[in-house]
């Protein structure tokens, strides 16, 4: 839990300001990865176990989970003859008056979030060739998740977009993107160090 408070005093008329930032947990960005507007390429790997999970907080919102093995932002990712299986995304909790956070994005989370057409990457790719996204540990949620909201803040635009490749027979068991044909259950059992 942690309080960060500002206090602006000023001699002359003796006057006190004290502002409060609301107390929240931090969010939980990539259980093994983080790519941010970079180049990521995985090939004939297995990504499995890892854990994205929000902060715990007793008031405000609680953290948020995204990307239990790959977390991109504005970057690139290509997995190739890969298996991302068995990665979670937890829900950081609030307990109190607090809210939980979200999770989402067991295998990979893609986000295009931009809010300046001029300044850095604006696009967030996924390319996937041959390569399994199954059985992530959320509840309700997705292995495979690409997102560009329409706002980066009240008032101000998204200018990042996202592209999506899909090449050779891939099996991602759930997925929020409509790309279509890539929904089914590999039905793998528990992944084990031969």
């Amino acid at each position: 839990m942690a309080r960060r408070v500002t206090e602006t005093v000023s001699a002359a008329a003796a006057t006190v300001v004290v502002v409060a930032v609301p107390e929240a947990a931090g969010a939980a960005w990539a259980g093994a990865i983080f790519n941010h507007a970079g180049n990521l390429a995985l090939l004939n790997c297995t990504l499995t176990a890892n854990t994205a999970t929000g902060g715990d907080t007793i008031i405000g919102q609680g953290g948020s989970g995204y990307g239990g093995a790959i977390f991109n932002l504005n970057g690139s990712v290509t997995v190739a003859f890969s298996t991302l299986a068995s990665n979670a995304v937890a829900v950081g909790t609030a307990t109190g008056s607090g809210v939980d956070g979200g999770a989402d994005g067991g295998a990979i989370y893609a986000l295009a979030y931009n809010g300046a057409a001029s300044t850095g990457s604006t696009l967030a790719s996924v390319t996937l060739a041959n390569s399994i996204l199954a059985n992530s540990n959320i509840s309700g949620g997705n292995d495979l998740v690409i997102q560009a909201p329409s706002q980066v803040a009240p008032g101000l635009a998204n200018f990042a977009t996202y592209d999506v490749q899909v090449l050779g027979v891939n099996l991602v068991m759930t997925s929020n993107t409509p790309i279509g044909g890539l929904s089914a259950d590999p039905q793998l059992g528990a992944l084990a160090a031969n």
